[in-house]
């Protein structure tokens, strides 16, 4: 077979059996991760509802190699290469040679002008209304330190595609430049400038389209009086082309601007944190590299208060306006309250959890639409007799309102959904194995509305672990139970998936199945299933000591990731630090009332402030120590009017302020309708990963076996697998 002779060919190429003194590059660090995967999909029934269109055996073998070497304490070389040798229809929509991602890196730290140089692929990062993408080409930084100023002069010039097959220098190509200067008297100071090209496409009847885009960006930290304050502002002025908004007409030499707005403050005595934000994107303003809403304003109050138990209370007030520019302005208003951490510390110290709720009006001008939304949720974790961990939920949304189109076409749109969830964990002993066991039950009722009924969704969950091997298994049932004159029929949704994984040395063995049941009354039924081998070997080459040698400073250019734990941050909780010095430093921090499961401790707790989703920091643990630092973030609605993108966006946006642009990234696919089944099938990759003084931390949506679709920030040691390992994640927080 092909795949088992490129691999074999691949693995032979990357690790001789020679000597390292005498191998090529010898003062090369190399490592490598190398996978043969074979797969079998099969469909029965009514196909259209398969999660596989495409039947039959399907194989590919994806590496991951990446490479560097310091030839002196501030300099080094570092690179990747990824890609599959493919013959899945899932994996890519291409053949034979795929490269996934191409990178070689240059850095200079001691010299008159340290330097920085990427090739292939990188992040292009200038600002949130910029320019914010992966990008194939060409990126360098020098930092001048003009007048004495930290500064850095940034420019690039790449394509936006996503294959490196359809790579084009002359479609969606982005030139731009970026001069930051830090401790300036008035802050850091950074003036952006992008000039985007996209060639005609006709099908879409969509024409040459040039545009610039520029802004001036400032954040300053200072006090006043007992007050600790941020200010981060940007305005931004566009001209040229764009696509017009969904279904418009292009639009051709126009001009836009943008501005926000933002204050962060900390009272230094009391526990009180809070912020004000204001966005306005005119409906011109619409750059090709950025990641803002266009045709929009909003204005955000964000405020915190933490008591002495660990509590926080947080409250929010927001307004945005949608299409606030073309003459039927959606305007919504949101206040929420949020309460996370032990809830009721007099009378219940071990019960933790998060009750969120708010009231949303939405309007439009032109009276179509008139709704009031009211959201109260409620999840909290409690400890069980036996051994047993349990978690709850309860859920009201409840919508009253108008919709003229949907009225026309006879569409209520008041609706009243409950929902409770119980479930239990259970670790069992059993010798060298940990068996972790997950039953649990969820029932919703929908009343109103178009699909009035009752939902009901068991669910069964075990991971077992123990040495060399590991297990998972999943399955869950969805019974949507309408009620009769509804017209719209029954439905039993089953999905079981398992994964197995034997480690032996740099080898890993596994298997993987996932089977689908549709069963709807009346209606035909679809069967599909999925079944899966592979072999995972992975190798690492280190160079001589001598060309290893890591200083205890460097400049900019090259010092790692190295933040303090003056406040929660995820990097700075060192895997191997002691568990209950750990502890006892969160606790100072705010973070209380840790409820365990398992062999992790998990936090209701906001670490990142201007991210309103649900977060849960986690500690893994090992022998007493730190294995893993996590925050768990969840792609729930909390009356934001984002998209899962934007929020994703959000977040990362919100990581790159903290750590910089990332070191490495893979990024696959788009968000879409089928989120879940993409990731499942790895037609869609998001990760990303910065190196720290005592490990990797790595970003991204991991890939797992219940199907929950969430963002995990993850620091340690090592990760097993590479970027192209979507199973990341960590499976027993549920």
């Amino acid at each position: 077979m092909r795949f088992a002779r490129a691999a074999a060919w691949l693995l032979v190429a990357l690790a001789p059996a020679v000597p390292a003194a005498e191998q090529p590059f010898a003062a090369w660090n190399v490592r490598g991760v190398n996978t043969l995967r074979l797969d079998h999909y099969e469909s029965n029934g009514f196909d259209a509802a398969s999660p596989y269109p495409f039947e039959g055996g399907q194989a590919y073998d994806e590496f991951a190699l990446d490479f560097d070497s310091r030839d002196r304490p501030y300099a080094r070389w570092n690179g990747q290469l990824y890609g599959v040798l493919n013959a899945n229809r899932y994996r890519s929509p291409d053949d034979v040679l795929v490269p996934e991602r191409v990178n070689l890196t240059r850095e200079v730290g001691d010299r008159g002008l340290p330097y920085r140089w990427q090739l292939g692929d990188y992040f292009a990062n200038f600002s949130y209304m910029t320019q914010q993408r992966s990008l194939k080409g060409v990126h360098a930084e020098v930092q001048p330190g003009l007048g004495g100023l930290a500064d850095s002069l940034v420019i690039f010039a790449g394509s936006n595609e996503p294959l490196w097959q359809d790579f084009s220098a002359d479609d969606d190509t982005s030139v731009g430049a970026s001069y930051l200067a830090d401790g300036t008297p008035f802050g850091s100071w950074a003036f952006n400038l992008v000039y985007n090209h996209r060639e005609a496409v006709r099908r879409f009847a969509l024409p040459t389209r040039d545009q610039v885009v520029g802004s001036v960006a400032v954040a300053h930290d200072f006090t006043l009086g007992t007050h600790a304050l941020s200010l981060d502002g940007e305005y931004g002025v566009f001209a040229g082309d764009h696509n017009g908004a969904f279904g418009a007409t292009p639009a051709r030499d126009r001009m836009g601007q943008g501005v926000v707005l933002e204050l962060r403050g900390r009272h230094l005595v009391l526990p009180l944190d809070y912020r004000l934000r204001g966005e306005r994107h005119d409906r011109d303003f619409r750059p090709r590299g950025g990641v803002i809403t266009p045709d929009r304003r909003s204005a955000e109050a964000h405020a915190g208060w933490r008591f002495a138990s660990g509590l926080t209370l947080r409250g929010r007030v927001q307004a945005f306006d949608t299409a606030f520019q073309s003459g039927n302005r959606l305007e919504r208003r949101t206040v929420g309250v949020n309460l996370s951490g032990v809830l009721l510390p007099r009378w219940l110290p071990a019960v933790s959890g998060v009750l969120d709720t708010f009231y949303q009006t939405s309007e439009n001008q032109q009276g179509g639409v008139d709704s009031d939304l009211t959201h109260v949720s409620l999840d909290f974790n409690a400890p069980l007799w036996g051994g047993w961990f349990g978690r709850f939920g309860a859920l009201l949304q409840d919508t009253d309102g108008e919709n003229a189109l949907a009225r026309a076409r006879g569409i209520p749109i008041d609706q009243t959904l409950w929902q409770l969830a119980a479930s239990a964990d259970r670790v069992i002993r059993v010798g060298d194995l940990n068996v972790f066991v997950t039953p649990g039950m969820l029932v919703r009722q929908l009343r109103q509305g178009v699909a009035e009924g009752n939902e009901f969704q068991p669910t069964f969950a075990m991971r077992v672990d123990g040495g060399a091997h590991s297990f998972g298994l999943n399955y869950g049932l969805l019974a949507q139970d309408r009620l009769d004159g509804s017209g719209v029929p029954d439905v039993d949704t089953h999905r079981f998936s398992t994964d197995y994984r034997y480690t032996h040395g740099r080898h890993v063995f596994g298997a993987e199945l996932s089977v689908f049941e549709r069963v709807p009354t009346p209606g035909q039924d679809t069967n599909a299933w999925n079944a899966a081998v592979y072999w995972s070997f992975s190798f690492d080459r280190p160079a001589p000591q001598p060309a290893r040698t890591v200083a205890t400073a460097a400049p900019r250019a090259t010092a790692p990731l190295a933040p303090r734990l003056d406040s929660i941050d995820v990097a700075a909780i060192a895997p191997g630090a002691d568990l209950a010095r750990t502890r006892a430093e969160l606790g100072g921090l705010g973070a209380a009332g840790a409820t365990t499961i398992g062999d992790y401790a998990v936090y209701e707790h906001q670490v990142l402030p201007q991210i309103f989703q649900r977060q849960r920091l986690v500690l893994g643990t090992f022998a007493g120590d730190v294995e893993v630092a996590a925050l768990v973030i969840g792609i729930a609605d909390a009356g934001a009017v984002d998209s899962v993108e934007q929020t994703f966006e959000r977040v990362r946006r919100a990581l790159i302020d903290r750590y910089g642009p990332p070191a490495r990234l893979l990024e696959e696919g788009a968000f879409g309708p089928n989120l879940v089944a993409d990731l499942d099938a790895r037609r869609f990759l998001r990760v990303m990963e910065w190196d720290t003084e005592s490990g990797v931390l790595r970003f991204g949506i991991p890939r797992r076996l219940d199907g929950q679709v969430r963002m995990e920030l993850q620091h340690r040691a090592r990760f097993a697998g590479g970027l192209q390992d979507t199973r990341w994640s960590l499976e027993e927080v549920r």
